[in-house]
């Protein structure tokens, strides 16, 4: 490669990464609105950006013993999972009062629009009823409950014919439920049907069915919103706690984050120092082969950063930064590998050009086999975990991914265009031979 061709490219490649950076993480106007950093868009969690904590305590009327509060515990996080939330806390806290042996439970989790009605549906009480008739106020109950449904979910949306969105929630009868509400529907054209939970007042669906409209013992119900067909579909089919909780008397409080209001500013302080460290080790040991290491390393925190927006559903918790972190390791070692192997592959007689080929090209199994195992881990992790190992398993997978792109790509890229420049690339490098 000519030196002329090797300026321009490098220049268009480092122009690229200095727009990157400046998006990352500068705000600036862009007409009449302003451009939010992608750092400033990035959704955090409640360990990093504070949240809500509920604390629900039984209510005076629960006439259900409760023998074992992690089994309670343990349906509450089922039915937290279901609504999709991965990184929250949950504990039990003993009531101190004299005479009493109940446990209040306490929520932890990040504050959205939705939380409150969403701990709401999971400390729901009651059990689902179905009830019949001809009426739009149906009284006569049908079939039992623990027997009816097979399974209900949120199946998607559609655009109505008012050009609003409609959110489905399929409901599928076992052939007992399916048998029984045809027989309820018997010859008439229009038949209501009211499923209940706890409030007979406050149904979670009351509407007007056919025989037609139910297809492979399915009926399809109607939200107005994503998160309400969610809740619907989850109460559908888990139906309510057998413990009454307190939901009207519920407390919120406002949670801080977990290492003070400038949690932010310290987790980006500390992941630049990991990355300033690895860039000085390079100087130190590699001399200029510390400028090639960051330019990739600033590739890698770049591409990993815009990553945790452009990936919908991630929210960055300190687990998150932590599979950062070491996905950012797993980089340095990488390169550190192939700035081992240029010093070899030189000191054997090689030119400088030579030695770099080859020293790429017999670190690419060795490093891809590393990410490999990297990767299947942090995926296991992924498929089944929750909470602070979930958060970890989503940045690390995708930082292992952008870690191998650095090293095998960016890291040779920088290196072809940087080394034409070079009047004593040995010397750039801190290469030696042997005999030297």
């Amino acid at each position: 490669m000519t030196k002329g061709k090797s300026i321009f490219l490098l220049t268009v490649v480092c122009v690229l990464l200095a727009v990157l950076a400046a998006a990352t993480f500068i705000r600036f106007p862009m007409g009449t609105k302003d451009f939010n950093s992608i750092l400033g868009a990035i959704s955090l969690d409640y360990d990093i950006a504070g949240g809500s904590a509920y604390t629900v305590s039984l209510d005076k009327d629960n006439t259900e013993e409760i023998e074992n509060v992690n089994d309670v515990m343990d349906i509450l996080r089922v039915r937290m999972d279901a609504l999709g939330y991965k990184s929250y806390q949950m504990t039990a806290v003993k009531d101190t009062a004299d005479g009493v042996k109940d446990y209040s439970i306490r929520v932890v989790a990040k504050t959205t629009d939705n939380l409150t009605s969403d701990v709401q549906t999971v400390f729901k009480y009651g059990q689902v009823k179905f009830f019949g008739g001809t009426e739009q106020n149906p009284t006569t109950q049908i079939m039992a409950d623990d027997k009816a449904i097979e399974t209900s979910e949120y199946v998607g949306s559609y655009v109505d014919t008012n050009n609003k969105n409609v959110y489905q929630v399929s409901l599928k009868f076992t052939d007992y439920g399916y048998d029984a509400l045809m027989d309820s529907i018997g010859d008439n054209s229009t038949y209501y049907l009211k499923i209940t939970l706890d409030s007979e007042s406050d149904p979670l669906l009351n509407a007007s069915i056919s025989k037609d409209s139910v297809s492979d013992k399915t009926v399809y119900i109607t939200a107005q919103t994503e998160e309400e067909a969610n809740r619907l579909a989850l109460q559908l089919k888990t139906g309510g706690l057998k413990y009454k909780y307190d939901l009207e008397d519920m407390t919120v409080e406002t949670i801080a984050p977990v290492l003070g209001e400038n949690t932010p500013l310290f987790l980006i302080i500390a992941v630049a120092a990991v990355l300033v460290a690895a860039i000085a080790f390079f100087t130190v040991r590699y001399k200029g082969y510390g400028l090639i290491a960051g330019l990739s390393l600033l590739f890698f925190i770049l591409v990993e950063t815009s990553m945790l927006i452009a990936v919908p559903g991630i929210t960055l918790s300190l687990g998150g930064v932590f599979g950062m972190v070491l996905a950012s390791i797993l980089a340095v070692d990488g390169l550190f590998i192939v700035a081992k192997r240029f010093g070899d592959e030189y000191a054997n007689g090689k030119t400088v050009k030579a030695a770099v080929k080859t020293a790429f090209d017999k670190s690419f199994l060795g490093i891809l086999n590393t990410n490999v195992f990297a990767l299947i881990v942090g995926l296991l992790l992924f498929a089944f975990s929750t909470g602070a190992i979930y958060n970890f398993a989503v940045t690390f997978s995708i930082g292992v991914v952008v870690s191998f792109i650095t090293t095998v790509l960016i890291a040779r890229m920088f290196t072809v265009l940087i080394l034409p420049l070079l009047n004593k690339a040995e010397s750039f490098l801190n290469l030696k031979r042997t005999d030297a």
